[in-house]
C-alpha cells in the first residue's frame, strides 16, 4: 500500500467535515452514532497515538486531545460535547493529517520496527480503520437526510410489491478454508484460518430485493407476531417498526433515503437498513433461514451482487480458535460478549480496503442505521 492511500481517506474525512458545515457537526444525529465532528477528531487521535506516541514517544498531542477523541475514555453520550470551534477543529485535523504522512515517511526510511509492527502494518491499520469511520460517517448522512431532507416528494413513485423468488446455489459438502489468507491484512478477528466441514447446503444467489421486501409489507409482515422471535417483537412494537429504516412513504408512495438524499425505488434495488429482527421475521415468512457466516463464506464465489449491502448472518461474533489479540488486547475481544451477529459482504459505501471475503462486521441485532440486507439459505 502507498501512502498516497492513506492521505485520500485523510481528504475524504476532512471533505466530510467540511460537508457537514459549522452548525451540524456537533449534532448526534441516531442514539447509537457519535457526531460526525467526534468521528473525524477521533480519527486524528488514533494517527497520533500510533504515529507520534508509539513510535517517536511524542504524548504531547495525544494527552491533549484523549478526553475529546480516546473511544475507551469518552463515552457515548459525552462524545461531541466539548469539541472545538468548527474552524478550529478543521485546521488542527487538515494540519495534523499533513505532518503524520511526514511521520510515516521516517518511519519508512528509518525502517522502524516495534513490537512486529513497521511501516507498512501501520500505514494498513489506519487505511482500514479510517475506511470504517468513513462508511460509518455515510451511515450518519443516512440518518441526518432522513431527519431533514424534504426532497423525499420529489422522488416518490408509485411501486409494485413482487413474490420472493430463491434462485438457489448448490455448495457441496466438503472441507473448506475459513479466514485470512495470511498473504494480506486482516483484522485479529479474521485468523487463524481453519478448515471447516458442512454438510452441503444451498443459498440464494441474491440479497432480498427492495420490491420482494414490500410484498412481505404487504402481505402483514410487520403486523403477524408469528412471523417475529419474541425479542424481535419487543423491539419492533418499542420502535414502531413498520419498514425499513430507510424508506419514506408520501401519499402512499414510496422513496427510500441515502447519504446523498433520496432515491426513486426500482425493481433492480436490494434492500437495506434492516436489523436481524427484520431479516428473521422475513425468512420465517418465506420458509427459508439465513446463512451461516461459514456457510456464506464458502459459498462467496457464487453469489452474485456482492456489494450492495452488509449481509446479516446467523452467526454470533466469536473468536476463531486460536485466536490472538492483535496490535491490542481490545481490538476484538470486548464485542466477543455473544451479543453480535457476523455480517459478510460489503455495501455500496464501503472502501475497496474493507473488500475482502474474510472480512467480519458485527453489529446487534436491533441495529439498522448501516447498510445491511441479506440472503436466504435452504
Amino acid at each position: 500500500m502507498s501512502l498516497n492511500k492513506l492521505a485520500q481517506k485523510q481528504t475524504v474525512l476532512i471533505k466530510i467535515l467540511k460537508g457537514i458545515k459549522s452548525k451540524n457537526y456537533k449534532n448526534k444525529w441516531h442514539r447509537k452514532l457519535s457526531p460526525i465532528g467526534w468521528h473525524i477528531i477521533h480519527c486524528v487521535y488514533i494517527e497520533l497515538y500510533w504515529i507520534r506516541s508509539y513510535f517517536f514517544e511524542e504524548n504531547d498531542l495525544v494527552s491533549k486531545i484523549s478526553y475529546l477523541a480516546d473511544a475507551s475514555q469518552v463515552g457515548l453520550s459525552k462524545r461531541g460535547k466539548n469539541l472545538p470551534d468548527y474552524n478550529e477543529l478543521l485546521i488542527f485535523c487538515k494540519d495534523t493529517f499533513s505532518k503524520n504522512i511526514e511521520y510515516l515517511k521516517k518511519i519508512k526510511e528509518k525502517k522502524i520496527i516495534k513490537n512486529s509492527i513497521g511501516y507498512f502494518y501501520l500505514l494498513e491499520f489506519l487505511s482500514q480503520h479510517h475506511s470504517q469511520h468513513i462508511e460509518t460517517l455515510y451511515s450518519i448522512l443516512n440518518i441526518k437526510n432522513l431527519k431533514t431532507s424534504k426532497k423525499y416528494r420529489d422522488f416518490s413513485i408509485n411501486f409494485d410489491a413482487k413474490t420472493y423468488k430463491y434462485n438457489g446455489a448448490q455448495i457441496s459438502e466438503g472441507e473448506y478454508i475459513i479466514g485470512a489468507d495470511g498473504k494480506n491484512f486482516a483484522y485479529d478477528n479474521e485468523k487463524p484460518s481453519k478448515i471447516f466441514k458442512t454438510s452441503s447446503f444451498n443459498i440464494s444467489k441474491t440479497p432480498i430485493k427492495v420490491s420482494e421486501w414490500y410484498g412481505f409489507i404487504l402481505e402483514g409482515g410487520y403486523k403477524k407476531k408469528e412471523y417475529w422471535s419474541s425479542s424481535g417483537w419487543k423491539w419492533k412494537k418499542k420502535y414502531c417498526v413498520e419498514h425499513p429504516l430507510n424508506w419514506k412513504f408520501f401519499d402512499k408512495k414510496l422513496s427510500l433515503s441515502t447519504p446523498n438524499d433520496y432515491i426513486s425505488p426500482s425493481e433492480e434495488l436490494f434492500v437495506t437498513n434492516i436489523s436481524k429482527y427484520e431479516l428473521d421475521a422475513f425468512a420465517n415468512f418465506v420458509r427459508l433461514r439465513l446463512p451461516s457466516e461459514f456457510e456464506w463464506e464458502i459459498a462467496a464465489k457464487d453469489l452474485l451482487k456482492q456489494g450492495y449491502t452488509w449481509e446479516w448472518t446467523s452467526s454470533n461474533f466469536l473468536p476463531y480458535e486460536g485466536f490472538i489479540p492483535f496490535p491490542y488486547n481490545d481490538y476484538s475481544n470486548p464485542w466477543f460478549n455473544g451479543d453480535y451477529f457476523t455480517l459478510k459482504g460489503y455495501s455500496q459505501y464501503s472502501l475497496k480496503e474493507l473488500q475482502r471475503v474474510s472480512f467480519r462486521n458485527f453489529y446487534l441485532p436491533e441495529d439498522r442505521y448501516a447498510f445491511t440486507g441479506g440472503r436466504l439459505c435452504k
